[in-house]
């Protein structure tokens, strides 16, 4: 039985040899499809950010300001389908920075830090997972047998899944 299992050992060993292992960037490129749900999931990540940081701030829109924003949206063309999806419950920029710099210079501001990091992390976990999911694995230009980083990342023989998404 030894003998055997070095038989096959050498064989398979010699076959590598000749055959190869080697990744390409093909086995890193996504097609089209999975690119665009990649893209998409991500275009979240600025409003839900903001959301958790509002939450986060205690800060609620005032029906005053969500007003202006609707005015100043119907008032402006719709450049693309983007900028019209916004929705009128999203803060600007100008209305979490102040408040989040106050509290991020102020007097316990490594508690406020590594709190602002965690919501924000926390925010951002299901989008990096709905990203990931869209691309791996069926999201490769290259499929699983003919994809070499698939198979080593896969089958454990080198990293993980984790490794694969990076």
């Amino acid at each position: 039985m030894a003998f055997l299992m070095g038989c096959f050992s050498r064989l398979f060993t010699k076959f590598l040899q000749l055959r190869g292992f080697t990744c390409s960037i093909d086995d890193l490129t996504l097609n089209a499809g999975s690119e665009s749900r990649r893209k998409e999931a991500l275009s979240q990540s600025a409003s839900s950010v903001a959301h958790a940081t509002a939450d986060l701030l205690g800060i609620q829109q005032t029906a005053s300001s969500a007003k202006k924003k609707d005015e100043s949206k119907s008032s402006k063309t719709v450049k693309n389908k983007k900028s019209s999806s916004s929705s009128s419950s999203s803060w600007s920029k100008e209305e979490l920075e102040d408040p989040l710099r106050q509290e991020l210079l102020g007097h316990n501001k490594e508690a406020f830090g590594s709190k602002f990091d965690s919501v924000c992390t926390g925010a951002l976990n299901s989008i990096s997972s709905e990203a990931v999911n869209a691309c791996l694995p069926l999201g490769s230009s290259k499929q699983f047998p003919r994809n070499n980083f698939n198979m080593m990342t896969c089958s454990g023989a080198k990293g993980s899944s984790v490794n694969h998404s990076q």
